[in-house]
């Protein structure tokens, strides 16, 4: 099976972002692609091609060339008591090369986070000793579970 960071991988792994992984997104901004993202779920106004959206996080987010298109789903909940519960699954392919990847490096012990869980807390400070509040937190969580979501 190919190392993360080779150039034979087939899939984007599911540590997508992490450093020092060339095929893997990296962010730069957790909390300004957060907030950018509520902005489109608020706003109905999502990029609609891979171009736009690699534009629109061009200081914030590094989007590897392997992704070739877009598709935005959001979920309806525009009609109380008949909400849409959306289910993703990842590609079987990536989901079943990640699983082996993690099932081989058990006897590390180490499970590659991403900083937003080890360097970003609430109540914490960021690296210009900013205090990292519940908002702030909450941004950079919605940038990690939309943009880490199932590929």
């Amino acid at each position: 099976m190919p190392g993360l960071g080779s150039p034979d991988r087939k899939y984007p792994p599911v540590q997508f972002g992490i450093d020092g992984d060339e095929a893997s997104a990296i962010f730069k901004d957790y909390e300004a692609v957060g907030k950018k993202l509520v902005e489109w779920a608020q706003q109905d106004n999502a990029p609609e091609t891979i171009d736009e959206l690699r534009l629109a996080f061009k200081d914030l987010l590094t989007i590897p060339d392997v992704f070739k298109s877009l598709r935005v789903v959001q979920g309806n909940d525009r009609t109380e008591g008949d909400y849409e519960f959306l289910l993703r699954l990842p590609p079987k392919g990536q989901v079943t090369e990640s699983e082996q990847i993690v099932t081989a490096s058990v006897g590390d012990d180490v499970y590659p986070l991403p900083p937003l869980y080890t360097d970003y807390e609430p109540g914490g400070r960021d690296e210009d000793q900013n205090v990292i509040t519940q908002l702030r937190f909450f941004y950079a969580r919605v940038a990690d579970y939309t943009m880490r979501g199932c590929r």
